[in-house]
């Protein structure tokens, strides 16, 4: 009927109606089902010692995945890659050092894909009822027909445009590959936490205490023991100890007030450090002798390096045991194995 009726307007000179702005979709025969489609979305914080060559092996192994380098700078790289070659490829990049931190996401395409393809249907449909009509149309009549084909044309190569990128988008992921934390504002140093001894949790106020808070040894108390290639010293507060290579370890103890479960100060202390503005690697329940305790591995930038800090709590009696240890993320995985050392040994 709309060729009819086209034909018949056009026949008589008149201004061919437009077609309608939004046809109804074509709908897709029941027996055919369209394949899901999913952009996939992927980060890594790598911490390397030369990123250059991190970043170069990386390509590398991006091409034998059949993808390729997008952009590069100094600190990063991003990636386009094949779906089923994401998750070879992040595990090749947490092989080249140390991962500070992981993102993924997965979006589904697929109902936007279905539209976009059912609105190309139609419109192309409408494009082929204005070439039929076209040779018989009066001389008049074709100055319009070519205009709405003109506008016609233009709105299909956008439409196949964008099913072009939500293809591209399905089949090939994006990630980034970074060698330092993006935000660099470091985390809160206090916390609203209604804990007290939370907002005592801080990694600038560990580095300073280290830095200026001199130690005296005014007693000669047994000392909790000391990380293998550490030196220690103790003034009347608190134990701390520090390696050649910078890496801080400390032991002190607060008020256990209100008195909680081990495992309600374990998510307490993860809230915490999370609404601070730190960044969760991992959590483990350790212990020292016969105490148990909650550990929490959390990392931040601290000026221009990305740190690890370690913070563990040993709930006994009336006290807290905290046990804090801080240092460039690849100093402190280098001496991580003898800080937990020294935490089973604490004598508790």
């Amino acid at each position: 009927m709309i060729g009819l009726f086209l034909a018949a307007s056009l026949s008589a000179g008149a201004v061919p109606p437009p077609p309608p702005a939004q046809p109804p979709p074509v709908t897709a025969p029941a027996e055919v089902s369209t394949p899901a489609v999913t952009a996939v979305t992927a980060s890594l914080v790598v911490k390397v010692g030369q990123p250059a060559d991190a970043a170069d092996a990386l390509v590398e192994y991006a091409k034998s995945l059949g993808g390729w380098f997008q952009t590069r700078s100094g600190t990063a790289a991003t990636f386009r890659l094949p779906g089923e070659a994401v998750d070879p490829f992040l595990a090749k990049a947490a092989t080249l050092g140390v991962v500070a931190e992981r993102r993924f996401s997965a979006s589904d395409l697929t109902t936007e894909l279905i539209e976009q393809r059912s609105r190309l249907a139609a419109r192309e449909s409408v494009l082929d009822q204005y070439y039929a009509i076209l040779s018989t149309s009066t001389p008049k009549a074709i100055v319009a027909v070519e205009r709405q084909i003109t506008q016609l044309v233009e709105e299909i190569e956008n439409l196949k445009g964008r099913i072009r990128f939500l293809e591209h988008q399905g089949q090939y992921a994006r990630v980034e590959v970074s060698f330092q934390f993006r935000d660099r504002r470091a985390p809160t140093r206090d916390g609203s936490s209604s804990f007290a001894w939370l907002n005592t949790l801080n990694l600038e106020d560990l580095v300073s205490d280290f830095q200026y808070e001199a130690a005296s040894w005014d007693t000669a108390p047994a000392l909790p023991a000391t990380p293998a290639g550490f030196s220690a010293w103790k003034d009347h507060t608190q134990y701390r100890a520090v390696s050649s290579d910078g890496v801080m370890y400390r032991v002190r103890s607060e008020k256990h007030e209100p008195q909680g479960e081990l495992l309600f100060w374990k998510e307490a202390m993860k809230q915490r450090m999370v609404a601070a503005g730190y960044q969760v690697a991992s959590e483990a329940e350790v212990e020292a002798g016969p105490v148990r305790g909650a550990m929490l591995e959390v990392r931040a930038p601290l000026g221009e390096q990305d740190w690890t800090y370690l913070v563990a709590v040993f709930p006994i009696g009336k006290k807290l045991v905290l046990v804090e240890a801080a240092a460039e993320i690849t100093k402190m995985e280098a001496r991580k194995t003898a800080i937990l050392a020294a935490m089973s040994q604490l004598g508790l």
